[in-house]
Formats: C-alpha cells, sequence, structure tokens
C-alpha cells in the first residue's frame, strides 16, 4: 500500500535546478527541490485565492495602476494574517513526514521564502493578466 508521502512525491512537479552546497544549503536545496515544485504546481490556486480577496476586501483593483497593484499585493501578504495563513497552508499540506520535520526546525526562514516566492508568483500572473484583458 501507498503512503501519503508516497503519493506527494508522485505527483510533484519535477524540476532539475542543481544542489547547493554553501552554508545555507539545507534551507536553498529544500526551496529549490520542494518549495519551487509545490509552488508551481499550486500557482492556479494562489491566483484565485488572491483574486477572491480582492473580491472580498473590494479592493480597486482593475483601475489601480500596476506599481499600485504590485504595493496592494506585497501590504496584503505582508499585513493579512488569515490571507498569509491561507497561502502557507495551501504549500505546507504537500509536505512529505521529512520536509515537515525540516519546515518545524526552520518555520520562520521558510515562512519568508514561501511568501516571497508567492508574492512574485502573483505579481508576475496578475500584472500580466490584467495588462491582457
Amino acid at each position: 500500500m501507498r503512503t501519503r508521502d508516497d503519493i506527494l512525491k508522485e505527483i510533484r512537479i519535477s524540476l532539475s535546478i542543481p544542489e547547493d552546497t554553501t552554508e545555507k544549503s539545507d534551507i536553498i536545496n529544500f526551496q529549490n527541490k520542494v518549495l519551487r515544485p509545490i509552488l508551481k504546481q499550486q500557482n492556479e490556486c494562489f491566483v484565485l485565492l488572491f483574486c477572491h480577496y480582492i473580491e472580498e476586501k473590494r479592493i480597486k483593483w482593475t483601475t489601480s495602476q500596476p506599481s499600485v497593484r504590485i504595493q496592494i499585493i506585497g501590504k496584503s501578504l505582508r499585513n493579512d494574517v488569515q490571507l498569509k495563513s491561507l497561502l502557507i497552508g495551501s504549500v505546507i499540506g504537500f509536505f512529505s513526514s521529512n520536509e515537515l520535520k525540516l519546515y518545524q526546525a526552520h518555520k520562520r526562514e521558510i515562512h519568508k521564502r514561501i511568501i516571497h516566492m508567492i508574492e512574485s508568483r502573483l505579481i508576475d500572473q496578475l500584472i500580466n493578466l490584467a495588462e491582457n484583458q
């Protein structure tokens, strides 16, 4: 019988990113081997959740300039604890048991990396989406 960890690793997207051997290599390799594939896989979910957030908070998105949209994304991810927790949880749910152990040991650093990468993805996706409409 396949375990939860086996299933999670089977469905995870494979990215070819070279391993890092520097001082923070555990965290960097975790980011490249675990976080990046999960974020790529969950990208559409992040965009939909953030669009729902914009509607729910009645943020004037379509009339805002691209620079203001970037500020809205950054400010929302920094200040709205509920949104931040939802997005981080959307990533953590795809961690295997061993990955959860590393996550617990470096929770603060991994949270920062997750939010930074989600912010970059949202900016790329939503600014381009708005320009193409």
